[in-house]
């Protein structure tokens, strides 16, 4: 049995000098480089077209003869080869689920126990065999409830499998269970934690909620201050995608996310060319995952940041992120929901009354909130009908729901953004 009481859920692998490090991925990445292009079309058409053999890819460098994927790119890919673009290395039936994000993307996950990435996240973060966790991240088509709850049944832990919605039961249910753990968005969180003073309970006298892992939308400092100061416990992060799953997680310091440097390689490059970028150097998150059911090469996550490689006080060996500082493409997270241009444009063509539409993402009391700016092709235009139309087809495509803002012929500029993020991170 693996001795953990040195705070590491792998300890071996979590502080594995960088050399040995480096020659471990590099081993990886000629395996699942070799073996992608055995099993999965599109990997050798790619190969192929560019004139490359699996011998030529040997380490993080030679990587850049291999255009980046970027996330926009997929549902297109998809499309073009139903259902996964020719990137699945087994049977559809030979799969233990498949996730499906909106776009639509879908995303499989091959057989095998929990993703040790997840469990040492947790385990990061403070949680323990035994602990009661309530698990608030959607179960349905979305992996990250699933996802979560193997890790915590793997783990030992006693999950409540919660999903999304129903404030005051949640509320309820953490008191009522004395719940040591949470797991799910900031502001889900938040929501739950002034429900439960609503209804007449103290946070601290009635709560046993000790840890709270929090992802999928970003967490601000002032946030993270405050829900700390009122239960007493600990908020630190996950990040990640459908697609690859965790790619990096906080420790007990909270100084950016550590990369799960075994399960992948990663490099910070120049969003134009794909080009890599030095330590420090601001750029594109890009993935390359060891996955061989499903081994996705340079995957572009569109995620803006740097790459520190020094070392962490928590003795992990892993580089970090030191935080996200937004995306390299249009493609934005609201309410743990990526939303695509595409679907801005889905929703507008439904309407023949609209001559522009962007889509504005803000923040209001750490709640995101999305905004359709449209222009209007004639003044004469019915907007109640339009507005009550638009609003049902944002829900339908975009899955969330938006509000609708009728702006003057000429607001919206010409080179303006489908989607602009204006929300400001602390």
């Amino acid at each position: 049995m693996t001795d953990r009481s040195s705070g590491y859920y792998d300890p071996h692998g979590e502080t594995l000098p960088f050399e040995q490090k480096r020659a471990f991925q590099e081993q990886q990445l000629r395996e699942t480089v070799q073996f992608a292009y055995g099993n999965a079309e599109a990997v050798r058409r790619v190969f192929t077209d560019l004139g490359l053999h699996p011998e030529s890819i040997r380490s993080l460098e030679d990587l850049q003869q291999i255009p980046v994927t970027k996330k926009s790119q997929l549902i297109a890919i998809q499309q073009e080869a139903p259902p996964f673009g020719g990137r699945l290395t087994r049977p559809l039936n030979a799969l233990k689920r498949i996730y499906v994000s909106p776009g639509p993307i879908f995303d499989p996950l091959g057989p095998g126990p929990a993703d040790p990435r997840c469990c040492k996240c947790l385990f990061a973060a403070g949680i323990r065999p035994g602990d009661i966790v309530q698990n608030t991240f959607l179960y349905h088509f979305t992996p990250f409830g699933l996802y979560f709850d193997d890790a915590l049944v793997e783990m030992g832990c006693t999950v409540v499998p919660a999903g999304v919605g129903n404030t005051e039961l949640q509320a309820q249910v953490l008191r009522a269970l004395a719940v040591d753990g949470y797991i799910g968005t900031p502001s889900f969180l938040k929501a739950i934690l002034e429900k439960v003073v609503e209804t007449g309970f103290d946070l601290q006298g009635d709560l046993a909620l000790k840890t709270a892992v929090v992802g999928a939308e970003m967490l601000s400092e002032s946030l993270r201050d405050d829900l700390e100061a009122r239960v007493g416990m600990k908020v630190r992060q996950a990040y990640g995608t459908a697609d690859v799953g965790l790619i990096g997680h906080e420790c007990p310091e909270k100084n950016g996310y550590h990369l799960f440097d075994q399960e992948m390689l990663f490099e910070i490059t120049d969003p134009q060319t794909g080009r890599q970028l030095p330590p420090g150097e601001i750029g594109e998150l890009v993935v390359t995952s060891f996955n061989p059911t499903y081994p996705l090469l340079r995957f572009g996550t569109g995620d803006l940041t740097s790459l520190d490689e020094t070392p962490c006080a928590c003795g992990r060996t892993a580089a970090r992120l030191p935080r996200l500082l937004g995306r390299a493409d249009q493609v934005t997270k609201v309410r743990a929901m990526f939303i695509h241009p595409s679907q801005v444009d889905q929703v507008a063509g439904r309407h023949p009354e609209i001559a522009r539409v962007r889509v504005l993402v803000t923040q209001q009391n750490h709640q995101d909130e999305m905004t359709f700016e449209v222009e209007l092709q004639a003044e004469n235009a019915d907007r109640a009908a339009l507005e009550q139309g638009l609003i049902g087809d944002i829900r339908e495509i975009m899955h969330l729901r938006g509000a609708v803002a009728f702006v003057p012929p000429g607001a919206i500029p010409h080179d303006a953004k489908k989607i602009e993020d204006r929300r400001v991170w602390d």
